[in-house]
């Protein structure tokens, strides 16, 4: 059939690998996706207060952040991505668990912990197995459609599960359980990245200016992170709306990611990344600034669509971004790195996003996290945006040692 391919990057393929990595994400996005929504409205129903909330997502932020370049490290040596995926995907399932049996400090503090170690192993490596399937023809595209399944999954638990399990606890605990299935798909595909003996490691991956001028816009950007998920979530709440309307207020994110991520995917592979890159800076300050002005549920459901850009678009394109700023020798290495900056960010944003919000309100916070995310746009524009995707990557070429044949 003419609409079925060879290419593991187009969506109608027939590589297995490809479906069984597919199969994987959507089953990791349904669990993970409802932990993302419901874990701080679980804690503050437990009458934990904002910033204490905000603490313990930041100390759990601390440890995926030395765990997400531990994982890279890792599998750039031993090629076995793969195993750490499932282990990622096991503890967080744990995690979970965990947290859907826990009413106090101790219990929560325990799944920040798991769920540092496992998310951080689960999210840092799957993109490398994607892309390592889906190889250097139209790599954005690919990715973006790889990416579609996990939105389908996000979707298909905060719209399906959310709606027939009744309480939150429950709804956790089945999305740890959720968890623990993914292992299954991931174990058939069995994807092994090609090693590089060439490979630089994390110093050299450190010597490349752009790859780090970008880390430096990105951690402002990613400021937004806590404000636009967990912290939103809070703030439906105290507008009144009802665990299945959070659901869906959130569930938005998964429509709006299934239409941008393959088309800014293939938009990054026909213009160039940055281009996308910039449209995701120019939009997370926009998106807060009207989470802020928004008057109820209607408001932040407009605010929502910009996710096409601050989070569909940032993820078609940055792994691809940042393994042509490196060379493919060390992608694994980056895609960590650039994961464990986006965490640090969300370590240092979570406390005080949690403080403005309990002490000063949501609104007051959103603005401020939002003249924070605007300082990432003037570091992009300033620094990421003087030549060409390809001149900045000859750039990193001549730093790095340049991408292996």
């Amino acid at each position: 059939m003419r609409w079925c391919s060879d290419n593991p990057g187009d969506l109608f393929t027939r590589n297995p690998q490809m479906w069984q990595l597919r199969a994987a994400m959507f089953v990791i996005l349904l669990g993970i996706g409802i932990g993302w929504c419901y874990a701080g409205i679980w804690m503050k129903q437990h009458e934990v207060g904002e910033t204490v909330i905000g603490v313990l997502m930041g100390f759990g932020g601390a440890l995926a952040a030395l765990a997400g370049v531990f994982w890279g490290w890792l599998s750039d040596r031993t090629g076995r991505s793969t195993a750490i995926v499932i282990a990622g995907c096991i503890l967080t399932g744990i995690a979970l668990i965990v947290l859907s049996q826990s009413s106090a400090a101790p219990g929560f503090a325990l799944y920040i912990v798991l769920i540092a170690f496992g998310l951080s192993a689960a999210m840092t490596m799957m993109p490398v197995l994607a892309l390592s399937v889906i190889g250097d023809r139209k790599p954005g595209g690919g990715y973006g459609r790889f990416r579609i399944f996990g939105s389908m999954g996000y979707l298909f638990g905060l719209y399906g599960l959310a709606a027939v399990v009744d309480g939150i606890g429950k709804l956790l605990l089945v999305a740890g359980i959720v968890m623990l299935i993914a292992v299954v798909p991931l174990l058939i595909a069995n994807v092994t990245p090609r090693r590089h003996t060439e490979r630089r490691g994390l110093g050299g991956v450190f010597r490349c200016r752009p790859f780090v001028w970008f880390l430096v816009a990105y951690f402002f950007f990613q400021f937004g992170g806590p404000g636009v998920f967990t912290f939103l979530a809070m703030y439906a709440k105290e507008l009144g709306m009802g665990d299945v309307s959070v659901a869906r207020l959130m569930g938005m994110n998964g429509v709006v990611a299934m239409i941008g991520l393959p088309l800014l995917g293939t938009l990054s592979d026909r213009a160039g990344a940055k281009g996308v890159i910039l449209l995701a800076f120019l939009s997370m300050p926009a998106r807060l600034l009207l989470q802020a002005a928004a008057q109820g549920g209607e408001g932040l459901y407009v605010a929502q669509l910009f996710h096409t850009f601050t989070w569909a678009g940032m993820e078609a394109t940055m792994y691809v971004y940042v393994t042509r700023l490196v060379g493919e020798q060390d992608r694994g290495v980056a895609v960590s790195v650039a994961l464990t900056t986006r965490t640090v960010a969300e370590l240092v944003a979570n406390p005080l996003i949690g403080y403005l919000a309990e002490n000063h309100g949501y609104r007051l916070m959103f603005c401020v996290i939002s003249a924070i995310a605007g300082v990432g746009l003037l570091v992009f524009c300033c620094t990421g945006m003087k030549r060409e995707t390809e001149n900045v990557t000859e750039e990193a070429d001549g730093s790095v040692g340049g991408e292996s044949g």
